[in-house]
């Protein structure tokens, strides 16, 4: 059994040398089919890697392509604004916001996503305000970060209803939630509805509208919380998504070896074998 193991190359600690045997082929011709195939081998690892494919999952962390505050009775949009709000003031004004990543041009077509967190800045939490759950649903609706408002998506086109309806200009399900209160830094963890949304907007780019950010107890005053958006000066605090996934398997190659040859792979021993 222990032979069997050295054989396979299953010895642990140390690193495995391999050797090409060949048989089936004339002496003089199983040094050019070993140099061959060596080729062809690292030929295609070296594609793997130049193609971005790994054999265990990758992590990358994605900055905003677009965020605004949608704030009701306003009808200047924020986008360019470093500050997101959402929540509800001591006037009974109500904020939402809406943040877009780019994960199509960051992430390798094919992937699967295997997890998503959203970390947010809260920058400012007025004194005596109420602490409250925040929530992301999926945007179901394209707007432009310069013309987005609570009225509209963009110059020519508005939300269903101004702020958005629930399951028809976002997603009436939550895609992750989190309890804001002290100025500081959030994270909105990975949920399987989250990744559902990463993984649509990643296979369909065009679809991929990002997420509206709303407190889920706007209607109570004093629940407005401003948060750090893309244009924040403090690079560090601006908002971050990091997307764990599986890049997507190389392709297959087929080699074809004359059906006279049988060519093997094996672990290096201290002996030659023989052919058989």
């Amino acid at each position: 059994m222990a032979g069997a193991s050295r054989r396979h190359g299953l010895r642990s600690g140390a690193w495995r040398r391999c050797r090409l045997r060949i048989r089936g082929f004339p002496p003089y011709r199983r040094g050019a089919v070993r140099t061959q195939i060596l080729l062809l081998v690292i030929g295609v690892g070296v594609f793997s890697a130049a193609c971005g494919f790994h054999a265990e999952g990758a992590s990358i962390t994605i900055p905003p392509a677009g965020d605004a505050a949608l704030t009701q009775g306003t009808v200047v949009s924020a986008g360019s604004s470093p500050n997101l709000s959402a929540g509800g003031d001591s006037g009974g004004v109500t904020s939402r916001a809406v943040l877009w990543f780019d994960l199509a041009s960051q992430i390798p077509t094919g992937s699967k996503i295997r997890s998503v967190a959203l970390t947010l800045e809260l920058t400012d939490a007025p004194v005596g305000g109420a602490n409250s759950l925040f929530s992301l649903r999926r945007c179901l609706v394209g707007w432009n970060e310069l013309s987005v408002t609570w009225t509209n998506l963009t110059t020519e086109t508005v939300w269903s209803v101004p702020g958005g309806a629930s399951a028809t200009d976002f997603s009436a399900t939550t895609s992750s939630s989190v309890f804001f209160s002290t100025a500081g830094s959030y994270t909105f963890p990975t949920s399987a509805e989250f990744v559902a949304d990463a993984q649509a907007f990643l296979d369909a780019p065009a679809a991929n509208f990002g997420w509206v950010l709303k407190c889920e107890s706007e209607g109570t005053a004093g629940t407005l919380k401003q948060f750090a958006s893309r244009e924040a000066l403090d690079l560090a605090t601006q908002p971050m998504l990091t997307v764990t996934y599986d890049p997507p398997l190389p392709p297959e190659f087929t080699v074809s070896i004359p059906a006279s040859a049988d060519a093997s792979l094996f672990e290096d021993t201290q002996r030659a074998h023989g052919t058989p």
